[in-house]
């Protein structure tokens, strides 16, 4: 569905819609005012609180909110202490934060983005990394080749875990690859998976 634009006395509002979940821009992108608004059939819902943690229990399946989509340099995150939490991008020392380039790719190289109504808590020490949480929701990095859209859900599958430092915090963070049938398969070792189904990952 094409991006419908209202006016307002607060500026431009373009709100798309994505399966059961919609989404609202506020504000100009790149700018401290951007905001996205995640609603559902009912009405604006926070996508940290509101949309469920798995799409299917029994086989694991687990909702992903893609706050950075593929290829793009602006830091974006689930801003835990507004109302309705909006995807807005970070700010560090008053700037905005973007990622470098690295030759010859643009940006994050796969999406990003969160697992909702997850927590890592800053007062929990890793055992592995002698590091405490980040106080934001579990990342999660979608491996597949698609470029998705800011403020989309998708359903993904756990494929690992890689426990990273950022400014001294601990970061868990979850490659996925959505709808990889084969991963039933425990057999299949994820480095052979990933060579087998994504040669250029």
């Amino acid at each position: 569905m094409p991006p419908r634009l209202l006016f307002s006395p607060r500026g431009v509002h373009r709100c798309f819609t994505m399966s059961v979940y919609s989404v609202c821009e506020r504000g100009s992108s790149n700018t401290n005012g951007y905001r996205m608004f995640i609603k559902s059939t009912s009405g604006p819902i926070s996508p940290f609180h509101d949309i469920p943690l798995h799409l299917d229990k029994q086989k694991n399946i687990f909702n992903m909110l893609v706050e950075i989509p593929r290829w793009t340099n602006a830091k974006m995150e689930i801003c835990k202490e507004e109302l309705m939490n909006p995807i807005k991008q970070d700010v560090k020392n008053g700037k905005l934060r973007f990622v470098n380039n690295i030759f010859p790719h643009k940006g994050y190289i796969w999406n990003y983005g969160a697992l909702p109504q997850t927590w890592e808590d800053p007062n929990h020490q890793d055992p592995n990394t002698n590091a405490k949480g980040d106080n934001d929701p579990i990342d999660v990095c979608e491996i597949g080749s698609k470029i998705l859209s800011r403020g989309s859900v998708i359903p993904v599958k756990v494929l690992g875990i890689l426990a990273m430092i950022d400014e001294g915090s601990c970061v868990t963070f979850h490659p996925n690859i959505p709808g990889m049938q084969f991963w039933q398969d425990l057999s299949i070792t994820m480095v052979e998976a990933l060579l087998a189904h994504s040669p250029s990952t």
